[in-house]
């Protein structure tokens, strides 16, 4: 009898020993060995809330993470799989080890955004910044003090309740607008209030705010802030952390309102903080910090239609660094290994030393996207190829195989993540079928025209491809770099176009190695 599959290998072994068999036996032992523990190596789950339980073994604390942490309110920006989600659910249980810390977590689900859309056009602008900015106040106070309840009628029986929180219990009892519902329903209850407003009394900008405040509960704001400031004098830092934003963004959506939906949480956030920072004969200081977790490209949409882009506090999650991003594949195998494993033995043991003639931990970095996700979707197939050919170790062939399959996996990740910005998206991703991996700029727009851009919008198409990453542009002489917006896309096309310059030739790109296989690109330069 064994419990696991090391167990059976260690009982085999033993078997075979004591038969004295002969010595060419003893290799097909370590063949089986190897084999037996090639099966158990897994990376993991590609997405954070598959694996909640076990993310703090391996999770990588980087600079990003940090910034979650301190106290200070800040918007984190990143692409789908550079780690928003595990970076929140680790922040949310680092701060709640500290019992002087109140840690809420909101993530409201995309159906509550669909609603709230549908309600807004029928407002004028300046309403709709109201109802916005008052809705998310409430939203976010109800929350805390719908956690705050939750933790004082969870104490120990026997704790008796101040006289501050009973006030508390007896007015989120006495209210009719759901207080101690979940935040969606909470979400969907007021939409629903403002729903129900007659068109008439939004006729005027002065009585639009009378009933807007009446369906957003704006005197119930006040009383909540009043009750909570006695009952969290106390506590060191109430944090809240928001993610799935992305959520209800989708290509049917009014991306506009939508926009001004997402920039009106940004501005509550920071006038609940103010309004929380301030003491005075009816509310007491709170100390409060707010983590928003948003998509890139939707940030960049949001970012285009802000008054004053340059004021949004911003903290950018990205992996560029590739040694940091390899150590979330070597810390999750070390996970698994015996204490003062080496993560060398990981490349040493379990994988080819080359990969078409390149070192296989470098070649594994390169040819994905810089993101969590994509490394261990990668590794992950790779493994799965190896032991379904019946490989003591992970072959060339075997990673070769994964990375096909995982190029699928990107591009149809990308289509996802950036259909809601350009229609065409698709056409145009699939005229670089069987294209050479680098090509001139001037080509890169031939391939936009044939996908049906007009001329007019050409630029901006191939400006999201940079973006995106999908392409890289080439700074000096055969190097490509892949910026993902910001400041690094700037310095990046100013190099570009400076050594376009100095050749006397139009500007080259790259497309990226992650689309190469499913799109079946050439290696040879064109």
């Amino acid at each position: 009898m064994y419990g696991s599959a090391r167990e059976c290998a260690a009982a085999l072994e033993s078997w075979l020993e004591e038969r004295a068999l002969r010595p060419r036996s003893a290799k097909r032992l370590q063949k089986v060995r190897l084999s037996t523990e090639l099966r158990t190596l897994r990376f993991g789950e590609p997405v954070a809330e598959n694996e909640i339980d076990t993310l703090s073994d391996y999770f990588i604390e980087t600079a990003a993470f940090d910034d979650v942490i301190r106290e200070r309110n800040a918007l984190f920006v990143g692409r789908k799989g550079t780690g928003k989600t595990a970076n929140m659910f680790q922040a949310a249980a680092r701060l709640a080890e500290d019992a002087r810390n109140l840690v809420i977590v909101i993530k409201p689900a995309s159906y509550e955004f669909a609603s709230l859309l549908s309600v807004l056009p029928a407002l004028t602008p300046s309403l709709q910044q109201y109802a916005i900015e008052t809705l998310w106040k409430f939203l976010l106070q109800s929350e805390i003090a719908n956690a705050v309840v939750g933790g004082i009628e969870s104490r120990a029986p026997g704790i008796p309740y101040t006289e501050e929180e009973k006030k508390l219990i007896v007015f989120v009892e006495s209210t009719k607008f759901g207080l101690r519902e979940e935040f969606g329903a909470r979400f969907e209850r007021t939409v629903a209030a403002l729903a129900a407003l007659r068109a008439g009394s939004l006729a005027t900008e002065a009585g639009g705010r009378d009933y807007l405040n009446e369906a957003l509960h704006t005197q119930a704001i006040a009383t909540i802030r009043s009750l909570l400031g006695p009952i969290l004098k106390g506590r060191r830092r109430v944090a809240v952390l928001i993610d799935n934003l992305d959520k209800g963004w989708d290509r049917s959506a009014d991306l506009p309102v939508l926009a001004r939906l997402l920039l009106g949480l940004l501005a509550a956030i920071g006038r609940v903080r103010i309004d929380f920072d301030k003491e005075d004969y009816w509310r007491t200081r709170i100390s409060l910090t707010v983590a928003t977790f948003l998509r890139s490209d939707i940030y960049s949409y949001v970012r285009s239609v802000a008054r004053e882009p340059d004021k949004l506090p911003v903290s950018v999650i990205d992996w560029e660094d590739q040694a940091v991003l390899l150590r979330v594949i070597e810390e999750r195998f070390l996970a698994a290994r015996p204490e003062g494993t080496s993560p060398e033995e990981l490349w040493e043991r379990f994988f080819c030393r080359t990969i078409q003639g390149i070192p296989t931990r470098e070649y594994v970095g390169s040819c994905v996207l810089p993101r969590p996700r994509d490394i261990i979707y990668l590794c992950n197939a790779a493994a799965v190829a190896a032991v379904n050919r019946g490989h003591m170790l992970i072959e060339e062939e075997d990673v070769v195989t994964a990375r096909r399959n995982y190029s699928q996996f990107a591009f149809e990740s990308l289509l996802v993540e950036n259909g809601i910005t350009v229609t065409q998206f698709k056409n145009v991703l699939y005229q670089f079928l069987g294209e050479p991996a680098i090509i001139h700029e001037s080509k890169v727009r031939e391939l936009i025209r044939a996908a049906g851009v007009e001329d007019g919008s050409v630029d901006r198409v191939l400006e999201r491809l940079k973006a995106i990453s999908f392409v890289g542009v080439e700074t000096s002489s055969e190097l490509f770099v892949f910026p993902e917006g910001g400041e690094a896309s700037a310095r990046a096309d100013i190099l570009a176009r400076k050594f376009a310059d100095s050749q006397g030739d139009d500007r080259r790109v790259s497309i990226h190695p992650a689309y190469r296989p499913y799109l079946e690109i050439r290696e040879a330069a064109g």
